[in-house]
């Protein structure tokens, strides 16, 4: 082959090198500006939610797209003038080149989130994160939104402080469409979690807590007493805007199909599947299998409302008795008409909801 042949040889194969960087970087370029179009078209449709956002610039290239956006603002608000306004600052949304169906959105370490009353912010909290994403993954069948946090704590810093009011470990939130049975399916979990006061009333304090449950209802539900539980500016706000929610989910039918429910307090752990709703009197209502490994007080809870001490006592016996000296044990709980059932006997009654969360159970 002469000189002329091998020049020309590695000519054509440096040109059809060029032609394919060149038409992979317009490939590229377009993609990202459709994911940028669709980034865009999604957060100006958001019903009920008004978002704002400065600078979206685009990098990633070669290997996927990244579009920073900066100073992203979202706010909800009613008409009264209750609000939220979330102001996380700089994120980073994350794709494939030539595949949007799974989107990643990177949170930056500090945030800012307002409690807005009118025009004025009557509570201002610092939102401290590790590791916080939030994933969009369009599987055709199914979609998943997920929020994963390695670590957060929320810091009260209206009266020009630092307090932290709470503090939470690694913690998730997934919503997935469709649900097992119903339209969709929540699940979260938080893990060495305290709660101050100041958002409750009283310390909270939780070492475990997994719950997967989809939720039913008949009739619409008005968003107003959720949004005001969410918007309370102290506790006793707070636990009115609780009992007008459940209020709320009484007269619309609302039920949760649980799934999975695991929690740990301390050493007492519990784990309920079944079906759960509210009765019009705000009396607990459904079936559900109940596994703890401290049965004894979970009877004793059960039974302390009770109707007639001597069959409570008796059905305590029977029941203890049934189990032998097994530590972790499974009964069948049914909420039905004010009666608290256990495997087929009568302990006691229930009591309103409200009632049992003004406890502090």
């Amino acid at each position: 082959m002469s000189t002329r042949a091998v020049t020309r040889f590695f000519s054509a194969f440096l040109f059809a090198i060029i032609i394919v960087v060149v038409a992979h970087f317009v490939l590229w370029f377009v993609s990202a500006h459709q994911a940028e179009r669709m980034l865009v078209e999604t957060l100006t449709r958001m019903e009920g939610v008004d978002i704002s956002n400065g600078l979206i610039t685009r990098s990633g290239y070669p290997y996927k797209i990244d579009l920073t956006v900066h100073d992203m603002k979202v706010k909800w608000q009613q008409p009264d003038g209750r609000g939220m306004q979330y102001m996380p600052g700089t994120v980073n949304v994350s794709t494939e080149i030539f595949d949007h169906n799974k989107i990643t959105i990177a949170l930056p370490k500090e945030q800012t989130l307002q409690i807005v009353n009118g025009h004025n912010a009557a509570r201002t909290y610092d939102v401290l994160m590790e590791g916080g994403r939030v994933t969009y993954f369009d599987k055709g069948y199914q979609k998943d939104l997920t929020l994963n946090v390695d670590a957060l704590t929320l810091m009260d810093t209206t009266d020009g402080q630092r307090n932290a009011v709470l503090k939470s470990g690694s913690c998730y939130l997934v919503r997935t469409e469709p649900g097992q049975r119903a339209p969709a399916d929540w699940r979260f979990a938080l893990n060495n979690t305290a709660i101050d006061p100041i958002l409750l009333g009283r310390p909270v304090n939780i070492d475990r807590l997994i719950a997967d449950f989809g939720i039913l209802q008949q009739n619409p539900m008005p968003d107003g007493a959720l949004f005001a539980t969410a918007t309370a500016g102290n506790a006793t706000e707070r636990w009115r805007a609780i009992d007008a929610l459940l209020a709320d989910m009484a007269k619309s039918r609302v039920s949760l199909a649980v799934n999975d429910f695991q929690s740990q307090v301390g050493d007492l752990e519990l784990t309920m599947r079944g079906d759960l709703g509210l009765a019009d009197d705000l009396n607990p209502k459904g079936d559900l299998s109940v596994t703890t490994n401290k049965i004894g007080v979970l009877l004793d809870y059960l039974s302390r409302n009770s109707r007639n001490l001597d069959e409570t006592l008796l059905a305590r016996r029977q029941l203890m008795r049934s189990f032998g000296k097994d530590t972790e044990q499974n009964i069948g709980l049914s909420l039905e008409q004010g009666d608290v059932m256990v495997n087929g006997l009568m302990m006691g009654k229930t009591q309103p909801v409200p009632t049992l969360l003004h406890a502090g159970y």
